[in-house]
């Protein structure tokens, strides 16, 4: 067994920025824990078969739905994206720190 050790979602060292980090921290059991760092950084359009819980930690980003609806989020505010919610990142702050957790979707997607 692997010792829990302590660890920071905004260290990123050796990161260039030229592309978002994306890092799993934890998979299993059809669920999986991302942090994701942007810097300035846009999506082209998701559309998955799961559930997707998204928090900004840090900084703020805008989130745009299929529908033309957007979604404005800075730290602290956390939203949940349904299975087939196709959405894209149309905007981040220089530095934006997410927390991502991924799972079924409740009746299956």
């Amino acid at each position: 067994m692997t010792a829990p050790e302590a660890r920071r979602l905004d260290d990123v060292t050796g990161w260039n920025g030229s592309a978002e980090f994306v890092e799993v921290l934890h998979r299993g059991a059809g669920t999986a824990i991302e942090r994701i760092v942007s810097q300035g950084h846009t999506t082209d359009w998701c559309d998955q078969d799961h559930d997707e819980w998204v928090l900004v930690h840090e900084g703020a980003a805008r989130l745009e739905l299929v529908e033309g609806r957007t979604l404005d989020l800075v730290a602290g505010q956390y939203v949940l994206l349904p299975a087939r919610c196709r959405h894209r990142v149309v905007w981040t702050e220089q530095l934006t720190v997410w927390v991502t957790v991924h799972f079924p979707a409740v009746g299956g997607g």
